[in-house]
């Protein structure tokens, strides 16, 4: 319910909602077209008391709301919204992005990936499994609804590169069939230790993934997939697939370190905590 007032309320922007047309503009300078908007997985979060009330009229106690704690934190209010959903399409979490960039960037509400896997799984998998394709891994959640809205569904989102991909991921993408993977990434992250690691994980996963790297910036030397999508469209990428990076003769480090991290500095207003890991809750 929480998804569909959310989704209503970008629906219904008008020309005097400043906090609507601003979502808008936003979405666009991420490359999604205006005809898309109704048919993408992403609301607008309103005035917290608005949403509240519009949860009670739906048949939602006070108390059930309160105990949802999908309202505990401050920085919602404004802000676009979306599920997670796991590989089946139960949604699992959620996802929350202000559209002023200078304001925090990304919010996600508890691990979510211990539920989900991965961003987008839910529409990436069939797709894998019915054309015995190659998964695709990029990085942020916006990417991946891009790719879904150009037409390629066999795409999924890690959501940081601080996100550990440990055997035990690899290995429950292994079991739901998934055999061959592509981590599109950009700029310069191709050949870090901890992407190594990870690629060498896929390889000890039972059974084993393949698994190998395509870097726009060193195969096709642009900067973001938004960019590649709207200069050449889906074949753009499509046939950058086609071209295999070579991994480097590069051992994997002896031991892993965790991804997760806070930079200095980078706080949460409310609690102190790091805005770019979780949601806060009271």
């Amino acid at each position: 319910m929480f998804a569909r007032c959310t989704k209503r309320r970008l629906a219904d922007v008008s020309p005097h909602d400043i906090l609507g047309c601003r979502a808008r503009a936003f979405l666009e300078s991420q490359g999604f077209a205006a005809v898309w908007l109704p048919s993408l997985p992403l609301g607008l979060v309103g005035g917290l008391a608005e949403v509240r009330q519009e949860l009670v009229d739906a048949g939602f106690t006070t108390e059930e709301v309160r105990a949802a704690r999908l309202l505990s934190d401050r920085r919602l209010a404004g802000s676009l919204a979306g599920p997670i959903r796991d590989w089946r399409g139960r949604i699992v979490s959620f996802w929350a992005r202000s559209p002023d960039a200078h304001r925090w960037p990304m919010l996600f509400r508890d691990a979510w990936w211990e539920g989900a896997l991965l961003y987008g799984l839910d529409v990436a998998l069939p797709a894998v499994l019915g054309a015995s394709a190659e998964l695709v891994l990029v990085v942020r959640v916006f990417d991946t609804m891009l790719c879904h809205a150009y037409g390629l569904a066999n795409v999924a989102a890690i959501g940081s590169l601080r996100r550990q991909l440990d055997r035990h991921t690899w290995a429950r993408l292994a079991a739901l069939g998934v055999r061959r993977v592509a981590l599109v990434l950009e700029e310069d992250h191709a050949y870090d230790d901890q992407l190594l690691a990870a690629i060498d994980s896929a390889r000890q996963a039972e059974p084993s993934l393949l698994v190998r790297v395509v870097s726009l910036k060193h195969l096709a030397g642009i900067g973001s997939l938004r960019e590649l999508l709207h200069r050449h469209g889906p074949e753009g990428l499509r046939a950058l697939l086609n071209r295999v990076e070579p991994r480097p003769d590069h051992p994997p480090p002896e031991s892993n370190p965790p991804l997760r991290h806070r930079a200095p500095g980078d706080s949460c207003p409310l609690h102190g905590c790091a805005p770019t890991e979780c949601f806060c809750f009271d």
